[in-house]
């Protein structure tokens, strides 16, 4: 079997009664909103930085729980798609487990400097799809760990895996408002998942990184 496993979704399922607990990972990029919306919220929330700097936290990555029947939940179903604006986990863990965990990836050691790190967004939906088609699979299952499954919101401006077959196709020139609502839930295989194992730090080799290129 293959190692991951591309298959469209959509709010409704991830959130039916059978199903894990929803987070999301909102990116504070592409969502410059995120911490007004959070602080008016009930939601368990964190932020995956340690900073408490307020301009520092206004660009962070912020975890948070979704509920069904939540604002958090109507409002990010209801951003544009193409504004890339975090990514969705399903996961038994606790929200100080999720933040443990994710806190680890934030930064990422790559070929191109082996004296410093770079930040790495895994939170871009962008970003995570790339890197479920780029990492060695026993690192992706490193990442995804404590959760079930990460989704994706589609967009036209994402390199779709060829084992992804979406109904109707998104190409480049799809307009962002006909993908609205589309996800794309990317599971491991149970083989891949056993295989997790994991060094000191995140890092990426040469051919990891010729294919994030």
């Amino acid at each position: 079997t293959p190692p991951v496993h591309y298959q469209e979704t959509a709010w409704g399922l991830l959130l039916a009664p059978h199903q894990p607990p929803l987070w999301a990972v909102i990116d504070g990029v592409n969502c410059r909103e995120v911490m007004a919306r959070l602080s008016q919220t009930d939601a368990q929330y964190t932020c995956l930085y340690a900073s408490t700097n307020a301009t520092t936290q206004a660009t962070a990555p912020w975890l948070v729980r979704i509920e069904a029947d939540s604002e958090i939940r109507h409002w990010l179903e209801s951003l544009p798609q193409d504004q890339h604006w975090g990514i969705l986990l399903q996961s038994n863990a606790t929200l100080k487990q999720l933040r443990s965990h994710l806190r680890k990836f934030t930064l990422l050691w790559t070929p191109a400097n082996d004296q410093a790190p770079v930040y790495f967004r895994f939170y871009d939906p962008r970003v995570a799809l790339d890197m479920s088609q780029a990492l060695e699979p026993w690192k992706l299952a490193a990442l995804m760990a404590p959760f079930e499954a990460l989704i994706i919101p589609a967009s036209p401006h994402m390199v779709l895996p060829p084992e992804l077959t979406l109904t109707p196709a998104v190409e480049l020139d799809t307009p962002a408002s006909e993908v609205q609502g589309r996800l794309v839930h990317i599971a491991l295989s149970e083989d891949t998942r056993a295989a997790n194992g994991q060094g000191r730090q995140f890092s990426i080799g040469d051919t990891e990184y010729q294919r994030f290129g």
